[in-house]
């Protein structure tokens, strides 16, 4: 979520203006289509730019005004992107789908938002499944007024599984990444609290990988970059995610996921110099548990040169 477990790459969610900010945006970085390498349009260099903004990592909400309908239509590589989750969805339902047990208010409604912002009819969550190309969960409060995972839809996520994560709570969910719950847990409950029905908050969040494919489930095995990994086999994985406020108390979180290869994010420069710098400052906890411990020396001095002119 705020810290999706990236076995290859160092996720921060920098860029952007703080939670509370008032920018309108249609998904993450306000684009009318997704981008990349799984989509088919490169971000332009502000967009960049505001991803990796130059500065030391650190654990960032960076939340913006967003939308639905811009963040759930359809990408240019649609078709693709539906025929691989059928495919997941059809090998493996478990691992990708959670439902819930018995009735659900929160999932209902979000079945209602997604109908309005797609279009489609979805009556369940198996149509949910196979014709919405995003990622997407409902989390729901318990007795105690804690958000656990109730119920989603996750075909694309970096690392980790649905499945291990049902019925967790925020915290609980976030627990294996160092210093997370520590640096934002309180600011991440507050915001939760104060979603209001029909409010809806975007963020971005990145990590790097050696594979630029979607499913990133840990059934998979996916490649892992090592010390000589070079920036043309080297990816920024972007996750375009949102926050909806539910009727019901709950919130609708989802999930978009593009892939960037490092020597095309290094023809901007302020952004080769952003991930360097971003790189070189995460503590080495993060980044061994990012799995880019042994990589991030070399690609951070890779971008640097590339922004000095010396190519890439």
């Amino acid at each position: 979520m705020w810290e999706s477990k990236l076995e290859e790459g160092a996720v921060n969610g920098v860029g952007g203006r703080k939670w509370g900010g008032e920018e309108a945006v249609a998904g993450g970085l306000g684009m009318g289509e997704w981008g990349g390498v799984n989509d088919g349009r490169e971000l332009t260099e502000a967009e960049w730019l505001r991803l990796l903004p130059g500065r030391a990592y650190r654990f960032a909400m960076g939340m913006r005004r967003g939308e639905g309908v811009g963040f759930f239509g359809r990408g240019r590589e649609a078709a693709a992107v539906l025929a691989e989750r059928r495919r997941l969805v059809a090998e493996a339902w478990e691992e990708y789908v959670l439902e819930p047990e018995g009735v659900s208010v929160g999932v209902e409604e979000a079945l209602g938002l997604m109908r309005g912002w797609t279009g489609l009819g979805l009556m369940g969550i198996r149509e949910a499944a196979e014709e919405v190309e995003t990622d997407w969960m409902v989390l729901e409060r318990d007795g105690c007024g804690e958000f656990r995972v109730r119920a989603g839809v996750v075909c694309f996520a970096s690392g980790w599984s649905l499945r291990e994560k049902a019925g967790q709570t925020v915290a609980e969910v976030h627990g294996p990444v160092p210093g997370l719950e520590e640096g934002l847990g309180k600011s991440i409950a507050v915001f939760l609290d104060r979603l209001g029905p029909g409010s809806v908050w975007c963020r971005d969040n990145w990590g790097l990988s050696a594979d630029p494919g979607r499913d990133h489930h840990p059934r998979r095995a996916v490649a892992r970059l090592g010390a000589g990994a070079a920036l043309d086999g080297a990816w920024l994985r972007l996750e375009e995610q949102l926050f909806a406020g539910l009727g019901s108390g709950g919130v609708l979180f989802a999930i978009r996921v593009t892939s960037h290869r490092l020597d095309e994010v290094a023809r901007v420069r302020g952004a080769a110099l952003g991930l360097a710098e971003a790189l070189r400052t995460m503590t080495e906890p993060v980044a061994e548990y990012k799995g880019v411990a042994a990589a991030r020396e070399g690609l951070a001095e890779q971008l640097e040169r590339a922004a000095a002119g010396g190519g890439v």
